[in-house]
């Protein structure tokens, strides 16, 4: 039961907001009480490292002899840095909230913790079935959140999310219920749902009618971190496949990178590259990978909040950024190296320097001129340091005790010095351009404009394909052939299942 307790931690820290403010209506310290959860939950964490693997087994359900599906939940090298790097994150957003600690009613600190709770639970799912359930249950709890506080012209945006995050738990329960003989199509009905997932969650997002201090990253990190733990279940594609898919995947990221570089560019389009690259990892079947393009996702923001906080060493903290993020193997980025170890493909080389423009786009936006923290009393300004420090620092720290094979020297060192490279290269060359006015490009060639479509257009499309073979069977099963048809198709199904079978 170890496993459950950072998540049972904040649950209690929600009761103990309730209970304060129901026995003590004069009390004022709604946030200490919880930073001090969350604080309490990321110790558990990181002193849970020492004793890994933790699992826990729930019966689930049991339909009969052969048919039982029990819960499993657990923490390995992969879920691990996950959930420590999730709670780091909370904890250092309620500290960055201090000031706002006595301005706000108690009610504002609970949405982060849910989520955080929910999140923890989808990280630690120890199997496909578990993942999928608790992946639905944090999409229905950031449904119901977020619509709550949302303006109201955003809550059919905020549906269509849900239905397209839904609609990826269905993939998820069809993967899992594919038997073992089709296990391309059960890897390639994963990595549809972890696309759709990732670029709901790392697409535009969406605001609420009032400032709420934490809640807005946790609406960010808590569906990141658990669609992290789907594309760890994606097994490796193969063959054409597998070229074509990293083919797309890589260009459309190589195109989001390139679009970060402009001074005016939305964050979301560097944080959609890196989820992509993310994808393209699981595709290739490297977990390492995943997970280390996934905590470079997550803590994505974090240099630029502590630039902003420290703006006089603005040079040496983005160098530092520099080095974090490109995966040497002292950091907890370093997974993303192991991507060039007998790669399936030879265009999982093209990560590089797709990795490489991605990260100048992230020390360009932290190098942006910055106004420092207004003046204030010097603990709300010490407390606010150490929320602004925490993340990197652990991210730094989580590098040196990541369990193998996601940690240690095992990942080769080569392709971080390799990104940094091409990262000068590009700064440079990109410099010149702009110093001599000219182009890389002729004027005339215009590239084609690339935008994700909308939720509300993807769920059209999805209809209509829907629609379209529903009508497909209903002219076929019509008429005097129609009882023939009926015959072949459930010939053809038990064929299909007398063949794999739901137990392989």
């Amino acid at each position: 039961m170890w496993v459950l307790l950072p998540s049972l931690l904040l649950v209690i820290t929600l009761l103990a907001l309730v209970a304060v403010q129901r026995w003590r209506p004069a009390f004022k310290s709604y946030w200490f009480v919880a930073t001090v959860g969350a604080l309490l939950a990321a110790l558990v964490t990181l002193s849970l490292r020492f004793s890994l693997p933790l699992a826990a087994h729930f019966p689930g359900w049991h339909l009969g002899d052969g048919l039982e599906f029990p819960l499993n939940f657990s923490l390995d090298a992969f879920s691990w840095p996950l959930a420590a790097a999730l709670l780091v994150l909370l904890l250092s957003n309620l500290l960055r909230s201090v000031r706002r600690a006595s301005a706000v009613s108690w009610p504002i600190w609970m949405p982060s913790l849910a989520l955080a709770a929910a999140a923890l639970l989808a990280v630690a799912a120890g199997d496909l079935l578990a993942v999928a359930l608790t992946l639905f249950l944090l999409d229905v709890l950031l449904f119901a959140l977020h619509s709550a506080v949302a303006p109201e012209e955003e809550r059919g945006a905020l549906l269509e999310q849900l239905a397209l995050t839904v609609s990826s738990v269905v993939l998820a329960l069809a993967a899992w219920a594919t038997p073992p003989s089709y296990a391309s199509l059960a890897a390639a009905l994963l990595v549809l749902a972890g696309a759709v997932r990732l670029a709901v969650a790392a697409g535009p997002r969406r605001g609420t009618r009032q400032s709420m201090p934490a809640f807005a990253s946790m609406l960010y990190m808590a569906p990141l971190a658990a669609t992290l733990v789907l594309l760890q279940h994606v097994q490796p594609l193969s063959g054409i496949v597998l070229h074509l898919g990293l083919a797309l995947v890589l260009g459309v990221a190589l195109r989001w990178a390139i679009a970060a570089l402009a001074t005016d560019a939305p964050a979301h389009l560097m944080q959609l590259g890196l989820a992509a690259l993310a994808l393209a990892s699981a595709m290739a079947g490297v977990p390492s990978a995943v997970l280390g393009f996934g905590l470079l996702l997550l803590f994505s923001s974090s240099l630029a909040q502590l630039v902003g906080h420290y703006p006089v060493a603005r040079r040496p903290l983005v160098a530092a950024g520099a080095i974090l993020f490109s995966g040497l193997w002292f950091t907890a980025v370093q997974g993303t190296s192991a991507l060039y170890v007998a790669p399936s493909s030879p265009l999982v080389y093209a990560v590089l320097p797709v990795h490489a423009v991605l990260l100048l786009a992230l020390l360009q936006r932290a190098a942006s001129p910055t106004e420092p923290p207004a003046p204030d009393e010097p603990w709300t300004l010490a407390v606010e340091s150490i929320g602004a420090v925490l993340p990197l620092a652990i991210l730094f720290v989580l590098g040196l005790v990541m369990p193998l094979p996601y940690g240690g020297n095992s990942a080769p060192w080569w392709p971080a010095l390799a990104v940094l490279l091409l990262l000068a290269a590009v700064w440079a060359g990109r410099s010149a351009l702009q110093r001599t006015g000219r182009r890389l490009l002729p004027p005339h060639l215009r590239l084609p404009r690339l935008q994700v479509p909308a939720p509300r257009r993807v769920a059209a499309a999805l209809s209509a394909a829907l629609a379209a073979v529903l009508r497909l069977l209903n002219s076929l099963l019509e008429g005097e052939a129609g009882l023939l048809w009926a015959l072949l198709l459930i010939a053809l199904l038990i064929s299909v299942f007398s063949q794999g079978g739901l137990a392989g």
